[in-house]
């Protein structure tokens, strides 16, 4: 799934460098695994397209494994363009995050201050995207549509010789 980027003998780095769109698919699982008897850290980046989605990501992690395996194992959400801090927490379950047009790409960031080696623990990024309000435009352009409809109708009325509903052959009154 990932591979290590760099690590030292000390804290072991994980970030495979892709960049997931949670607006293709709204699910994401991931497993964590420790490599060493040690600190050690895991990344995963995700970003929405487009400057007017605005979405929820919760990521969730099960919590059964994480604290027998994993020492002080904090969950955070950052910012990828400044890489600053949006929400962190330590020993939670979930922690939830807003992308938009000031936070388009973020990382999922866990980090651990010790782990026992081979352990693992799966999480989850859930996402809701918030729908898309329509452009003025579209109204704009149904409105066309119905004018030209109506158009069309007058153009049929005038070719055949009435008026709209009111005409001699429909019963109305007569000019």
């Amino acid at each position: 799934m990932a591979a290590p980027l760099g690590a030292s003998a000390a804290t072991v780095t994980v970030d495979d460098g892709t960049l997931y769109d949670l607006t293709c698919d709204t699910l994401f699982t991931g497993i964590v695994t420790s490599s060493a008897d040690d600190a050690g850290s895991y990344t995963v980046r995700f970003f929405t397209p487009g400057a007017t989605v605005n979405a929820v990501a919760d990521a969730a992690a099960t919590a059964a494994t994480i604290s027998s395996s994993f020492t002080n194992l904090t969950t955070s959400w950052i910012d990828g363009l400044k890489l600053n801090t949006l929400v962190s927490a330590t020993g939670v379950d979930t922690l939830s995050t807003t992308f938009n047009t000031d936070f388009p790409r973020q990382r999922l960031f866990f980090a651990w201050t010790d782990s026992v080696k081979e352990a693992e623990f799966r999480f989850d990024v859930e996402t809701t995207v918030a729908a898309v309000p329509l452009p003025a435009s579209i109204l704009l352009f149904g409105n066309a549509l119905a004018g030209l409809g109506i158009f069309g109708r007058r153009r049929k009325w005038a070719a055949l010789g009435t008026f709209g509903p009111r005409s001699k052959w429909a019963g109305g009154v007569t000019a």
